[in-house]
């Protein structure tokens, strides 16, 4: 009769040890690999970047976004400086899907901060340009006031699985707005949001939609910036005559960020505008409702003018970005012929000639360097300036349009494929020498 052998505690040990190493040396990759939620960056602005308005309107501003890519968001704090003299704040109104749980205002400071509506859970997904709010003003007097966000004390806190903690605040820039009141003045409309909700984190669609359309008007010319979730060619059609759209401007190639000049226009004239939305992928097409716009006035003083507004589209870019500016005067109007001085005042960038004679100028801004960067620029016409602050990021990607799943983190590549059936294997070895030494 044979002697039946049993396994002895260094073995047993041995075992153990090897099967708990692999263990955690998988999870360790699983963690960093499948369930990876990539760091994004956030650059917030108000919409619309410049609004007019007479003394006693109310005046509204939507605050926004610009993401790098698809963000889970678990709350989000907005700090927002303003005149106290010449406006007095009203409410701040979150958008759908956002709840407000603080609402501070203390001499010319917002302090407003949001969370996702309990029905969505403690984290949304947001996608490339979000709507979190609208903030919203009475006008007090004539002159013009400036909106600022205090990058220092706003933030987006996001999550990010493979870092401890797990938190960080995606905001890396910021982009302010002004108003100007004049009793001469057009009330600039209150800006319509999205009624699309953020989605509850881990179930990212797929719906291709127009995000933002923000207006930049000159005299004799005006520039459309449009946001669309995926990539897409557009077509805008816009004249004089609401019922006689005749006028044309598309763009060649299919872009999440789009820039359409309007030029030949007449000043202090109104023109209605519809765009069509052609997506890259399917082909399906969406029209906008019908806008509106009104270009300015020229200014009848020849001095300085009393105020600068900058611009930077896209607020997030790999290598190179537009900057608008518009120069007005204490009504509003713009005044023309007034070419503004841009400097660098951090960050490794340059600027190419300033372009425009109407009132509204462009440049173009170059990164100089390889690895992600904050720039800060100032737009000057002697003593008058105004400063914005932009994000270069060369591993920047426009938001692809993902598959219907649980989580876009979770796709599966040939490297994660390779190591999960390296691991059922192992797995399946050590459990095959457990039968035989206990059948032994």
């Amino acid at each position: 009769m044979k002697k039946r052998r049993s396994i002895s505690s260094r073995a047993l040990f041995t075992i153990v040890s090897i099967v708990t190493l692999i263990l955690l040396l998988g999870s360790a990759f699983l963690q960093r690999t499948i369930f990876k939620a990539e760091q994004q960056s956030a650059s917030l602005f108000l919409s619309p970047a410049q609004a007019t308005a007479k003394p006693g309107a109310t005046v509204g501003f939507a605050l926004r976004a610009n993401l790098s890519g698809v963000t889970t968001v678990t709350a989000a704090e907005f700090a927002l400086k303003y005149d106290p003299k010449v406006l007095q704040f009203v409410q701040a109104d979150p958008a759908n899907g956002w709840q407000t749980v603080k609402v501070l205002n203390d001499d010319g400071l917002i302090q407003w901060a949001v969370t996702p509506l309990k029905s969505l859970g403690v984290a949304v997904d947001i996608t490339s340009q979000s709507t979190f709010g609208t903030v919203s003003f009475i006008t007090k007097a004539s002159g013009v006031a400036q909106l600022a966000l205090d990058l220092a004390r706003s933030s987006i806190a996001s999550v990010d699985a493979t870092q401890s903690p797990s938190l960080y605040n995606a905001v890396t820039s910021v982009q302010d707005a002004s108003i100007s009141i004049a009793d001469n003045a057009t009330t600039t409309p209150l800006p319509t949001t999205s009624p699309d909700a953020p989605t509850p984190a881990g179930m990212t669609g797929t719906l291709q939609k127009i995000t933002a359309i923000q207006e930049l008007v000159g005299s004799e010319s005006a520039v459309l910036l449009v946001s669309t979730e995926y990539p897409a060619t557009l077509l805008l059609r816009f004249g004089s005559d609401q019922n006689n759209l005749t006028n044309t401007v598309q763009t060649n190639s299919a872009l999440s960020n789009s820039v359409l000049h309007l030029n030949g226009l007449d000043p202090a004239t109104s023109y209605y505008y519809q765009l069509t939305l052609v997506d890259q992928v399917t082909n399906a097409k969406i029209i906008s409702k019908e806008r509106s716009l009104t270009t300015g006035a020229v200014s009848s003083t020849s001095s300085l003018p009393a105020q600068l507004q900058l611009y930077a589209f896209p607020a997030i870019a790999q290598k190179q970005t537009t900057l608008y500016i518009r120069a007005t005067d204490q009504t509003g109007a713009v005044v023309t012929d007034q070419k503004p001085v841009i400097t660098i005042g951090s960050g490794r960038a340059t600027t190419s000639i300033v372009s425009g004679s109407d009132g509204l100028y462009q440049t173009t801004v170059d990164s100089e360097l390889t690895s992600q960067q904050s720039v800060t620029i100032q737009a000057a016409v002697g003593a008058v300036n105004a400063t914005t602050k932009l994000t270069f990021d060369p591993n920047f990607q426009p938001a692809e349009r993902p598959p219907v799943q649980l989580n876009p983190a979770l796709s599966l590549n040939l490297t994660v494929v390779t190591v999960l059936i390296g691991l059922l294997l192992v797995l399946g070895g050590l459990l095959l020498i457990f039968v035989r030494l206990a059948r032994g």
